[in-house]
Protein backbone atom coordinates (compact mmCIF):
# COMPACT_ATOMS: atom_id res chain seq x y z
CA UNK A 1 0.00 0.00 0.00
CA UNK A 2 1.39 3.07 -0.99
CA UNK A 3 1.45 5.11 2.01
CA UNK A 4 0.47 9.02 1.96
CA UNK A 5 0.42 11.88 4.13
CA UNK A 6 -2.74 10.77 5.70
CA UNK A 7 -1.60 7.13 6.37
CA UNK A 8 1.51 8.32 7.72
CA UNK A 9 -0.52 10.82 10.13
CA UNK A 10 -2.82 8.11 11.35
CA UNK A 11 -0.68 5.36 11.79
CA UNK A 12 1.24 7.77 14.05
CA UNK A 13 -2.04 8.78 15.81
CA UNK A 14 -2.93 4.75 16.19
CA UNK A 15 0.96 5.00 18.13
CA UNK A 16 0.39 7.86 20.11
CA UNK A 17 2.79 8.76 23.14
CA UNK A 18 3.78 4.23 23.46
CA UNK A 19 7.36 3.27 22.64
CA UNK A 20 7.54 1.27 19.14
CA UNK A 21 8.30 -1.44 21.21
CA UNK A 22 5.09 -1.52 23.58
CA UNK A 23 3.16 -0.62 19.53
CA UNK A 24 4.99 -3.65 17.86
CA UNK A 25 3.70 -5.88 20.36
CA UNK A 26 0.17 -4.80 20.12
CA UNK A 27 0.41 -5.13 16.40
CA UNK A 28 2.88 -7.99 16.01
CA UNK A 29 5.09 -6.38 13.52
CA UNK A 30 8.74 -5.28 14.43
CA UNK A 31 9.67 -1.85 16.21
CA UNK A 32 11.94 -1.06 13.20
CA UNK A 33 9.54 -2.20 10.83
CA UNK A 34 7.14 0.48 12.21
CA UNK A 35 9.79 2.72 12.83
CA UNK A 36 10.28 3.18 8.81
CA UNK A 37 6.29 3.17 7.87
CA UNK A 38 6.02 5.76 10.45
CA UNK A 39 8.94 7.55 8.46
CA UNK A 40 6.81 7.06 4.73
CA UNK A 41 7.81 3.59 3.64
CA UNK A 42 5.24 1.75 1.49
CA UNK A 43 3.35 -0.53 3.65
CA UNK A 44 2.49 -4.33 2.47
CA UNK A 45 -1.59 -4.61 2.42
CA UNK A 46 -1.45 -7.73 4.90
CA UNK A 47 0.63 -5.67 7.29
CA UNK A 48 -1.68 -2.61 7.16
CA UNK A 49 -4.45 -4.89 7.44
CA UNK A 50 -3.11 -6.74 10.79
CA UNK A 51 -2.48 -2.93 12.22
CA UNK A 52 -6.21 -2.01 11.82
CA UNK A 53 -7.08 -5.12 13.15
CA UNK A 54 -4.96 -5.02 15.80
CA UNK A 55 -5.72 -1.55 16.63
CA UNK A 56 -9.73 -1.63 15.91
CA UNK A 57 -9.07 0.89 13.28
CA UNK A 58 -11.01 1.04 10.37
CA UNK A 59 -8.93 -0.42 7.17
CA UNK A 60 -9.93 2.43 4.27
CA UNK A 61 -9.29 4.84 7.26
CA UNK A 62 -5.65 4.05 7.33
CA UNK A 63 -4.97 4.05 4.52
CA UNK A 64 -6.16 7.74 3.95
CA UNK A 65 -9.63 6.40 2.03
CA UNK A 66 -12.19 7.51 4.07
CA UNK A 67 -12.27 10.43 6.67
CA UNK A 68 -14.10 8.49 9.48
CA UNK A 69 -12.20 5.72 11.11
CA UNK A 70 -15.05 3.29 12.01
CA UNK A 71 -13.48 2.13 15.34
CA UNK A 72 -14.70 -1.61 16.09
CA UNK A 73 -15.29 -0.70 20.16
CA UNK A 74 -15.48 -4.55 20.81
CA UNK A 75 -11.69 -4.94 20.11
CA UNK A 76 -10.98 -1.78 21.80
CA UNK A 77 -12.63 -3.14 25.10
CA UNK A 78 -10.86 -6.70 24.08
CA UNK A 79 -7.50 -5.22 24.05
CA UNK A 80 -8.17 -2.98 27.34
CA UNK A 81 -9.61 -6.18 29.20
CA UNK A 82 -6.97 -8.65 28.17
CA UNK A 83 -4.23 -5.87 29.12
CA UNK A 84 -5.95 -5.47 32.23
CA UNK A 85 -5.63 -9.40 33.26
CA UNK A 86 -2.54 -9.20 32.29
CA UNK A 87 -1.84 -6.65 35.17
CA UNK A 88 -3.84 -8.77 37.45
CA UNK A 89 -1.67 -11.73 36.48
CA UNK A 90 1.49 -9.59 37.21
CA UNK A 91 0.33 -8.40 40.67
CA UNK A 92 -1.15 -12.06 41.71
CA UNK A 93 2.65 -13.10 40.60
CA UNK A 94 4.00 -10.63 42.66
CA UNK A 95 2.16 -12.22 46.01
CA UNK A 96 -0.66 -9.09 46.03
CA UNK A 97 -3.84 -10.77 46.31
CA UNK A 98 -5.81 -8.54 48.07
CA UNK A 99 -7.16 -5.06 46.53
CA UNK A 100 -5.91 -3.00 49.27
CA UNK A 101 -2.40 -4.31 48.22
CA UNK A 102 -2.74 -3.79 44.85
CA UNK A 103 -3.96 -0.22 45.18
CA UNK A 104 -1.13 0.90 47.57
CA UNK A 105 1.41 -0.55 45.30
CA UNK A 106 0.44 0.82 42.27
CA UNK A 107 -0.09 4.01 44.09
CA UNK A 108 3.77 3.76 44.82
CA UNK A 109 4.47 3.29 41.01
CA UNK A 110 5.66 6.19 38.77
CA UNK A 111 3.36 7.66 36.24
CA UNK A 112 0.43 6.08 37.87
Amino acid sequence: MKSSKKTVQRLNALKGDQSYDKFSALTGVGSSTLFNYIKGRDIPLTTAAKIARATGCDLNWLAGLKENNDVDMNMVLKRNLDELKAIGEKLTALGFKDKFKAKTHIKGVRGV
